[in-house]
């Protein structure tokens, strides 16, 4: 895939996607199958650091300190008291 950008940071690889910035603040996502462009995005700021993935979500950052978290929309994750850590829990 040409980007047609400086890329400084490395791609990471989330489930089917690969996902890398460009120091122009484009965000690339390809088939990591066939290596096809899914998406591409301009974000605020170079891309400098590679994007971080939980398996579920994909977090960029860029270097005008805009962070971007891409994945399900409207989710929210909570926390139940089973979730909770007691230990660490204050009283």
């Amino acid at each position: 895939f040409d980007a047609d950008e400086v890329i400084r940071a490395p791609a990471v690889v989330a489930g089917r996607f690969v996902v890398f910035g460009t120091l122009g603040g484009k965000l690339f996502s390809l088939d990591a199958a066939d290596g096809a462009l899914i998406e591409q995005r301009q974000l605020n700021g170079p891309i400098v650091a590679a994007p971080v993935t939980d398996g579920d979500r994909i977090f960029v950052a860029t270097d005008k300190g805009m962070i971007t978290c891409f994945g399900e929309a409207d989710e929210q994750i909570v926390q139940t008291p089973e979730r909770i850590d007691t230990e660490h829990q204050s009283e």
